[in-house]
Parts: structure tokens; sequence; C-alpha cells
């Protein structure tokens, strides 16, 4: 078995993102790609039967979380921006051929981020201003953000525990400056 990967200090004071006009969606999108940073240590190291291990009973893999976490933040972006997803983007989010990769899976998330999410969120000038969906659904940037961190944060869970059950253990711990200071 692999030796223990002492994993990336949990921090819950983080900076604000760059580039966004609403203080509010670039603290929550700093938070965002504070999640994003815990799921790269999580994966980086891994080899390609890792991403791909599915234990028995379990519908999912390491790689399939890590597109479908990609893939609901683009769509929820996409969403948000009342535009649709790039086709070629889709594809890639939904293929299965950078599964055994964890450096390629990591790519598609943050081409996501860059691509997709911080320029839709640049301009915002406001948390809560309702969008209309074009299936009538009502939402904020505000709500949509706070979805994706839920999202991140439940799936990393998800995907730390898979990360065990591969044989590539990892320790979970705070950052020296996790509540501040």
């Amino acid at each position: 078995m692999p030796e223990c990967k002492a994993g990336r200090g949990r921090r819950y004071c983080v900076p604000a993102s760059d580039g966004l006009v609403c203080a509010e969606l670039a603290a929550l999108c700093g938070a965002l790609d504070e999640l994003s940073a815990r799921h790269r240590d999580l994966i980086e190291d891994l080899p390609g039967t890792a991403l791909c291990c599915l234990p028995p009973g379990l519908g999912n893999h390491l790689a399939s979380l890590t597109r479908h976490m990609a893939w609901a933040e683009c769509r929820w972006i996409t969403m948000l921006a009342c535009r649709p997803m790039a086709p070629e983007l889709e594809q890639a989010l939904t293929s299965d051929a950078a599964d055994g990769d964890a450096a390629a899976l990591l790519c598609l998330c943050e081409r996501v981020r860059r691509e997709v999410t911080r320029p839709a969120l640049a301009g915002l000038p406001d948390a809560g201003q309702v969008v209309t969906a074009e299936d009538g659904r009502l939402f904020t940037p505000r709500g949509v953000l706070q979805h994706l961190l839920w999202h991140w944060t439940y799936h990393g869970g998800q995907c730390g525990l898979l990360r065990r059950l591969s044989g590539h253990p990892y320790r979970w711990s705070f950052d020296e400056h996790a509540f501040g200071g």
C-alpha cells in the first residue's frame, strides 16, 4: 500500500477571487477556488487505476465524480449566463477519455473555471440579481455559487473515501491559518 499522503491543510479564510466586480461573488468564487485546490491535492498523484477504481456496490469512481463536478459547475454557470454550454466542452466533460489521467481531469476542471465560471461572474454587479432560466426557474448568482460550494464539498468527501478505498490513504489536516490570522 502506498504511503499516506499528507493532504493540503483545510482553509476556511480564503482570499476573494480576482477579477470580479461584486465583492460577495468574489468571496464565494474564492471559496470555490479553495475547494478546487483541495480536489487537485486529493487526486493529482493518483494513477489511472485508482481514478477508475469502482468498489463493489458503488456507481461512481474518482474520475467520473471529477468530471461530474466540472460538468455541473459548467451547466449551472451557463444557465446563470443564459447561454448554452459549448458543445466541444460538453463533449470533453461527458466523455470518459480523460478518466485514467489525473492531469487531464484537473485541466477540465480548470478550463471550466477559466472559460466559463470566471467570465460569466466577472461583470455581475449583484449576487442577488434574479435570473430566469430557459425553463422558467428563477435563481441568483449567490444561490448558484452556494449550490456549487455544497456540490464540490459533498462530492469532495466522496472522493476522499474513494481514494482510501483504492488503496491510497490521505491524511486530512488543518492549515495553520485555517480560521484566519
